[in-house]
């Protein structure tokens, strides 16, 4: 049994040898493709894996929001609703996340160190039986329980303490302090937490709006849709509202549902983990069947040994055998390559998806791409062994072969199916460029370059905040509160303007590249009847419309005292958009100029504006989502945090390090964070640019094994044909007759694959763009396009081979 499995062996590597061109061809389109397969596989596993290390993942559900008339989802919800879940049948537990950083000061000081506290979050006392998270020192309860104590993870403590003990070690926060009772070991990266610091959300559970990750428990036989319907009941009637409906998120879909904007990390995309199987999979089919292609290609030269193989007793399983145990040790030879080249391109493959991703071929990982190499080898090399097997001996032996319809028809179909893939994949490429370069090009009608914003700042220090108008805690009477206060802030912003390179710059309490903070209702414009949609607001200081690139119709800026809010008076200057001068009814944008306004501010029950300007609607974050027109506000604010944005004549380290200078001291801000704007903008549109580098990268790859399987069957009927073709030379065939004469059928598969795709691909794209508000149209000439390329490149491979044949001279040939 071994000596013929030897002789199998030996027969193998001499059929495999005596064509090198087409064995290098095979394993190197075999290797890329596993290599590829083996990749997609580990960042495949890597995303289903995220949340379920954690204690009854099965059973955890998120608490979202779903506003039913805008359609929006929100994954935080008002921490004072946790407490009555637990009324509602089927609710075993509830927990809570508290966002931390919208309630404590995370600015904080230790021993003359000033750093700021990240990822800050106010949990339940029962949070750790809702997620695993591993204590390395102190007692976590603790911070969860008490007030004033705070838990670390590693990280933060050895970011803090270095490698002094963090227990015991008090943070202070302005008139606040922490002290640390607790360290934690860092949460892996496969959880949708993003938790770095936690303290007790006793202090916060009565709080309203949507500040809290809300979490719930559910026993084995609840009713998923029931609990929801009765959460949405429950809210209903206790917060006496309409319009909003409750839903269960499960905890092991978080990662992959599309992102929301208030996540504590980018999450995965279920797009884009079943787009990557599908491509890898059709890349190792595609490879695969330009392996079957090749070897039913060669049959004919095979067919001698078959027929004296048979002559001295072979039977048809042996030589079955031979032919799989060839085809099962080609794949494994390309496998072992293959995980070299996937170790190799690791990291390149890490920044094209965004994870972190470790890849061990040692162990069960191996035996697993050994177990995925037979099988492809046996599913690949069946059909030739069947088809080259069943030749018969005596008209094989006697030179009168005939190769039958069926090989015929299965390498038209191959080639059919491998263009159309590749086409489609074109068209994909071409229109994922198209929309992304629209998108970058679609009027914002703000300006992102040159502009840097200071994140984070205490609202009070660039805004007449809410905090003053109730001058309780306060000696001086409002009139000198904001005296004080305008002179102060005339002061800074004086002040900036003269650092070199620094053109303006202008408060806000809001971020145009990610959301807004608050928004208006009843909002009634002189002579109008009261607007019926939410607005958005956004406060604002002097210079807004300069600093921030707002495109004026009609007025003009901010720039004036009176045009800041009076807490007396309870007046201030605003600019609106020019869609709300179209609703109005106004003939132009410079009719609005003047009218006053009146609508509900935060704390205030009524404020008049004066409407000193008309802007352009501008477009807030990703052009995905629908947004409110916005009106600006002269130096009213109720958010909870404040920017500072700059605009500035070049976006370097010494402007930002001289605006550092400034600032700290004077905003207390320590340490002070600064932000590119226009970096912000194109984060908005990461997940769609690595779905557009993911879709390329498997394009070229699919387009250039596609074009090696082709040249090496092209190579290989060059030969078959190399007499034919002498004779047509001889008799004065010109290159480009022969030229003809090879490529007019891979040109009609190429057009016939597109005929097949076309419908396919259409609709697929059709789906992705109707996500989008703003979108390009399919256009025909992109699917001419593409098969004009591939056609281009069929054309130029079957060139090289014509080209190299015709350098041949015919009595070589054809003395023979």
């Amino acid at each position: 049994m071994l000596s013929l499995i030897i002789n199998y062996a030996k027969s193998g590597i001499r059929a495999l040898t005596r064509h090198k061109l087409f064995l290098l061809l095979n394993f190197i389109g075999l290797s890329v493709g596993i290599a590829t397969t083996i990749l997609v596989s580990a960042y495949t596993m890597n995303e289903m894996s995220y949340d379920k290390f954690h204690p009854n993942a099965k059973r955890i559900y998120r608490v979202m929001e779903l506003a039913v008339d805008s359609d929006r989802k929100y994954s935080m919800s008002s921490p004072r609703g946790l407490q009555y879940y637990q009324k509602i049948p089927g609710v075993e537990a509830q927990a809570a996340l508290v966002k931390g950083d919208w309630l404590i000061e995370t600015k904080v000081e230790h021993k003359g160190n000033h750093l700021r506290l990240q990822d800050v979050y106010a949990g339940t006392s029962n949070i750790l039986d809702f997620f695993a998270i591993t204590t390395i020192e102190g007692d976590l309860t603790k911070a969860l329980k008490e007030p004033d104590k705070i838990a670390l993870s590693k990280s933060e403590a050895t970011r803090f303490f270095g490698s002094n003990s963090a227990l015991g070690q008090v943070l202070v926060a302005g008139d606040h302090s922490w002290t640390v009772v607790g360290v934690f070991e860092d949460l892996p990266a496969n959880t949708h937490l993003n938790i770095k610091a936690l303290i007790t959300s006793k202090p916060y559970e009565e709080l309203m709006g949507k500040l809290s990750y809300s979490y719930i428990l559910l026993s084995e036989s609840a009713d998923v849709k029931q609990v929801s319907v009765s959460i949405t009941k429950f809210m209903t009637e206790l917060w006496n509202s309409t319009g909003v409906e409750f839903y269960l998120q499960p905890l092991l879909n978080i990662h992959l549902d599309p992102n929301l904007k208030e996540e504590m990390k980018v999450g995965g995309s279920h797009l884009v983990v079943s787009l990557s199987l599908i491509l890898s999979l059709l890349l190792i089919f595609i490879v695969s069947f330009s392996s079957i292609n090749m070897n039913i290609a060669r049959a004919g030269e095979r067919a001698t040994e078959v027929g004296i193989r048979k002559t001295i007793g072979a039977t048809r399983f042996q030589l079955i055998t031979q032919f799989l145990m060839e085809s099962v040790g080609l794949y494994l030879l390309s496998g072992v390559l293959a995980c070299l080249i996937a170790k190799l391109f690791l990291n390149d493959f890490n920044l094209l998806i965004g994870r972190v991703l470790d890849l061990e071929v040692i162990g069960i990982t191996g035996i697993y791409i050994v177990v995925f190499c037979i099988f492809l080898g046996i599913l690949s090399g069946l059909y030739p062994a069947v088809f080259i097997s069943a030749f018969n001996t005596k008209r094989v032996l006697s030179g009168d072969l005939s190769r039958g319809n069926t090989a015929i028809i299965l390498r038209k179909v191959v080639l059919v199916f491998q263009a159309a893939i590749s086409i489609g994949f074109v068209v994909g490429t071409l229109i994922l460029y198209n929309q992304l370069s629209f998108l970058n090009s679609l009027p914002t009608n703000y300006e992102r370059a040159e502009r840097i914003q200071v994140t984070e700042t205490n609202p009070s220090k660039l805004f007449f905040h809410e905090s003053f108008a109730y001058g309780d805690h306060y000696e001086l009477p409002l009139e000198e509160l904001e005296r004080t206060y305008r002179a102060s802030s005339r002061a800074l912003f004086d002040d900036l303007k003269k650092i070199d390179g620094v053109l303006g710059a202008t408060p806000t309490d809001f971020d145009l590249t990610r959301h807004l903070n608050a928004g208006v209702r009843n909002f009634t414009i002189q002579g109008v009847e009261t607007f019926p949609q939410v607005f958005g607001y956004g406060a604002v200081g002097y210079s807004a419309a300069e600093v921030l690139g707002l495109n004026l119709v009609a007025g003009r800026d901010f720039n004036k005292d009176s045009d800041l809010f009076n807490s007396i008076n309870k007046t201030l200057s605003i600019l609106i958009p020019e869609s709300m001068v179209n609703l109005a009814g106004f003939a132009s944008p410079q009719d609005a100029v003047g009218k006053t306004a009146h609508f509900p501010a935060g704390p205030f029950e009524m404020v008049t504006g004066t409407i000193v300007g008309v802007f352009k609607d501008i477009k807030l974050s990703s052009i995905k989502e629908d947004s409110f027109p916005m009106i600006f506000g002269c130096g009213l604010s109720w958010a909870q945090s404040a920017n500072l944005v700059l605009h500035v004549a070049e976006d370097n380290a010494d402007v930002r390090q001289k605006v550092t200078s400034l600032l700290e001291p004077r905003l207390q801000n320590f340490p002070l964070t600064i932000e590119s704007m226009k970096h912000n903008y194109e984060v908005i549109y990461q997940e769609d640019n690595n779905l557009s580098r993911l879709v390329f990268t498997f394009a070229t790859l699919i387009v250039t094994l596609s074009t090696i399987g082709l040249f090496g069957l092209c190579a290989f009927t060059a030969s078959q044909r190399r007499k034919e073709i002498a004779l047509r030379k001889v008799l004065g065939a010109s290159k480009l007759s022969i030229l003809v004469l090879l490529a007019k059928e891979h040109v009609v598969i190429s057009i016939i694959g597109m005929l097949i795709v076309s419908p396919i691909a259409y609709h697929l794209i059709e789906r992705w763009l109707s996500i989008f508000n703003e979108r390009v149209e399919q256009s025909v000439l992109i699917y001419f396009s593409a098969i004009l390329i591939v056609i281009t490149i069929t054309i130029a491979t079957i060139y090289a081979i014509v080209d190299r044949v015709m350098r041949v001279r015919p009595g070589k040939v054809l003395r023979d």
